[in-house]
């Protein structure tokens, strides 16, 4: 990352240095043979795999794009992370006539682990006033699927989105990934996680994996990370001396 943006973001508290994969109940618009689970489900399901799967199409063209070929939409399925500061999370849980709403399930990552990914910030045609963009993409869009979406200008389409008076979700700040996105807990800075879910926060603490609640202020966040940081270092200081006594007791 930018060592300059870097710096500058630092001293900002309207932008943040992490971006956020949140989870959903999708079972409204996914079988349980195509992946359909609860929020919680899909936060496990994820854990465990260590794999963002890129199940859906997101952008502008989708009503076309899913007449097509598996294989072709494809090549438009994205992961999708937001860049909302940890401390404003909570606003996009549950917000009113929407399909599909977030929950308070999710991985935090360092913005520069998923600029390695390829992610690129979703891009919104303003299309409230006059401007020819939105039939700039319908001509690229076009010219794609003329060449079966193998030339060079068709990867644009996935981050597109315009936004009028029937929709509009330029306030997620979203950010977009081409693909499944595969990471180690080491690349997890920490989780989103409610604050009843005592017995998965406890697995999470063995694993050595920090979960805030985003209905918490920030200084309550902090404490856990710290807390957290505490546990980890107890940890492995014991497998420390245990590894010691018993290289011990082997000579």
């Amino acid at each position: 990352m930018n060592r300059r943006a870097e710096v500058a973001m630092e001293k900002r508290g309207d932008v943040s240095m992490f971006m956020v994969h949140l989870t959903r109940d999708d079972r409204n618009v996914r079988t349980e043979e195509q992946g359909g689970r609860n929020a919680l489900d899909n936060f496990i399901n994820i854990l465990e795999t260590r794999t963002i799967c890129a199940l859906g199409i997101h952008c502008y063209h989708g009503e076309y794009l899913r007449k097509l070929s598996a294989e072709d939409q494809k090549q438009f399925q994205v992961s999708c992370f937001t860049e909302t500061p940890l401390d404003q999370i909570a606003k996009l849980l549950n917000v009113g006539s929407r399909k599909i709403n977030l929950e308070a399930f999710g991985f935090v990552f360092k913005r520069e682990f998923l600029y390695s990914k390829g992610a690129q910030s979703a891009i919104y045609i303003n299309d409230y006033g006059p401007n020819q963009l939105r039939d700039a993409v319908n001509c690229i869009y076009e010219i794609g699927e003329k060449n079966g979406f193998a030339g060079r200008s068709w990867p644009l389409l996935p981050f597109v989105n315009v936004m009028h008076n029937g929709h509009d979700f330029m306030w997620e700040r979203e950010y977009r990934v081409l693909g499944d996105v595969v990471f180690e807990l080491e690349d997890l800075v920490c989780v989103v996680l409610p604050e009843d879910e005592y017995k998965l926060r406890e697995r999470l603490g063995r694993m050595g994996i920090a979960a805030i609640d985003p209905a918490w202020g920030f200084e309550k966040a902090i404490m856990e990370l710290a807390s957290q940081q505490c546990k980890t270092r107890k940890v492995w200081k014991k497998l420390s001396t245990d590894a010691m006594k018993s290289e011990s007791s082997t000579k």
